[in-house]
């Protein structure tokens, strides 16, 4: 007569330590690299200037479609974090 035992299988893991280490590590300076374009205008444009003589609901009006402009480029930062 035989005895059989049940083994568990050793548990595979899909990324090495240091592999995610380095992905990780490759995403932070693609997220920097990608800010620091932001930063200098590079990649979302400057706000307008408004002048001294334009009346204030025209100035909000331009600043805010502006700032329309850059909220697809705030969402790409939120979906690096």
């Amino acid at each position: 007569m035989e005895t059989q035992t049940i083994q568990r299988a050793p548990a595979r893991i899909a990324a090495s330590p240091a592999g995610l280490a380095y992905l990780g590590a490759a995403a932070f300076v693609a997220a920097a690299g990608w800010y620091a374009l932001a930063a200098q205008h590079v990649t979302v444009a400057a706000a307008p200037p408004i002048g001294p003589g334009v009346p204030l609901q025209q100035g909000m009006r331009s600043h805010y479609r502006w700032l329309a402009t850059t909220l697809t480029q705030e969402r790409l930062y939120v979906s690096f974090e």
